[in-house]
């Protein structure tokens, strides 16, 4: 589903590897919560998923949360510990803006 939702929206998926108990994930749920923009850039260039069980076809993930980009037919992209998105152990957010513009569908 979230395959024909990035072809349909000529989207990359996004995939938050994260663990029931991970204050690092919440942590970065909150900073979208409270940054609409950041949230809105993620929204429109991502098809959003979380996991919290490691997904057979992918890297095995570090440490929560661990992030991976698909293309829009599945394929990775980028596989990356969503701790390269902080600077000294808080998330930055200029380096989540660069990540989401980075590794979302190249721009028309």
């Amino acid at each position: 589903a979230a395959v024909a939702a990035a072809r349909a929206g000529h989207k990359r998926i996004l995939i938050t590897f994260d663990g029931a108990d991970c204050p690092k994930c919440r942590t970065l749920d909150a900073v979208y919560a409270k940054k609409p923009a950041l949230a809105a850039l993620r929204d429109k260039n991502f098809v959003v998923l979380a996991a919290r069980v490691a997904i057979e076809k992918l890297p095995a993930p570090g440490a929560p949360p661990h992030l991976y980009v698909l293309d829009e037919n599945g394929s990775l992209i980028n596989s990356e510990s969503a701790s390269k998105l902080e600077k000294d152990g808080v998330y930055d957010l200029d380096k989540i803006e660069f990540f989401l513009k980075a590794f979302g569908p190249p721009q028309k």
